[in-house]
């Protein structure tokens, strides 16, 4: 029987079901999973290193709301190191990963694996939601989630360039964003469709109540910890706190983010999924209002512009 899951992760598996399906893989088995990062097309270099550590984060919390223990494994530049080091030293006995991965490092992947002498569990893709209420309410829900992480990783961008190119931190810019951060976590609309997503999965199972407790103490959680970040931004314009001391607390900030967004992600949504009806969904997509919708659409297309402006500053 398997011992050691090696999950490989690529750029859209945050939103598919492998992480819940390899872990319901490593439960049955009494497994524990590692978490490493497909390799990317260009020199098998991955997408930015704060995006892999979103992606690992995200994937690592998960597991463990799971009841699966798990690490992070920094892999090597080239599958096949990564591989030969993953069954040397941690003892991997089964690489797991999805179809939907660029393909040539899929095959690349798959190649490595028998060179290495380690089998392969390779799950389909999932599947995209379809335009139903479901599809609409999974839409909606991540919606909010993925402008705070755009947000995260423009600050995180502005604050690299001050560290590699020894300019000045732009408080106007980093204020902005700030201000958007706050008027996400701070959404009404957002609060009100997660209230409802988690009564309604709490009348059809109560097989993750105790994570949709936790779940509600980090939302609760979350002001606290905005508001620190903020206190640290003002610390630093009135040149109290370094930019070093300030990337510190953005990074504190993102990885508690990004450590709740991956266990609603990979936990509760794919529960909801499983146990929810059609009538549930319906309700939750007809919750949104128009106004809603235009206000979500608005802060996104503010989100994309920001992100513009930052890619002209920074390039």
């Amino acid at each position: 029987m398997y011992r050691h899951l090696l999950v490989a992760l690529g750029n859209a598996d945050y939103r598919g079901t492998l992480i819940w399906k390899a872990a319901d893989l490593a439960r049955t088995t009494g497994a524990r999973m590692t978490f490493c990062l497909m390799p990317a097309r260009a020199g098998y270099l991955h997408q930015g290193a704060e995006l892999a550590r979103e992606l690992l984060t995200k994937a690592d919390a998960a597991a463990r709301a799971l009841g699966v223990s798990s690490s992070i494994m920094e892999a090597p530049v080239y599958p096949g190191q990564m591989l030969d080091e993953a069954v040397a030293t941690r003892h991997c006995d089964l690489l797991v990963m999805s179809s939907h991965n660029d393909a040539e490092a899929y095959f690349t992947m798959i190649d490595s694996a028998a060179v290495a002498e380690i089998p392969a569990l390779v799950f389909p893709a999932a599947q995209p939601a379809p335009s139903t209420g479901q599809g609409r309410a999974i839409e909606w829900l991540r919606a909010g989630q993925d402008c705070m992480s755009m947000l995260l990783h423009l600050w995180l961008r502005v604050l690299d360039r001050v560290e590699t190119c020894c300019v000045e931190t732009d408080d106007e810019v980093m204020t902005t964003i700030a201000q958007h951060l706050q008027s996400l976590a701070a959404s009404p609309h957002h609060a009100s469709l997660r209230a409802l997503l988690f009564l309604r999965l709490r009348e059809r199972t109560a097989v993750v109540n105790a994570e949709l407790d936790e779940l509600e103490c980090l939302h609760a959680l979350d002001k606290k910890q905005l508001d620190s970040l903020n206190s640290m931004l003002v610390r630093h314009m009135a040149g109290k706190a370094g930019a070093n001391e300030l990337k510190t607390a953005v990074l504190d900030y993102a990885n508690f983010f990004w450590q709740r967004a991956g266990r609603q992600e990979n936990v509760i949504i794919p529960a909801a999924q499983s146990c929810l009806q059609e009538q549930d969904w319906a309700q939750l997509a007809e919750s949104v209002g128009k106004d809603w919708l235009e206000s979500a659409a608005i802060e996104y297309e503010t989100v994309r512009l920001l992100s513009r402006i930052i890619d002209a500053v920074t390039a």
